[in-house]
């Protein structure tokens, strides 16, 4: 049984590499629209709708920008 869960796991953990290799690349694309599109939120803060879109935007951007060292930090200490 335990070479065969071996196998398993090996297969979920080479699908997950490669599906972190084909999101980076869009990763850093929508992070230059997002940082393109945030004066323009920053702008329109004064309305509520424009508040709550500021915010979701400059928590994507956030998210963006902490999910490469987050990532690389969390493999650096897993093995």
């Amino acid at each position: 049984m335990a070479p065969g869960l071996m196998l398993i796991i090996g297969f979920f953990g080479a699908f997950g590499a490669l599906a972190q290799a084909f999101l980076m690349p869009i990763r850093q694309g929508f992070l230059i629209v997002a940082v393109a599109a945030l004066p323009v939120a920053a702008a329109a803060s004064g309305t509520k709708t424009g508040s709550q879109s500021y915010d979701k935007l400059l928590a994507w951007v956030i998210g963006f920008c902490l999910f490469k060292p987050v990532a690389s930090w969390r493999m650096r200490w897993r093995s």
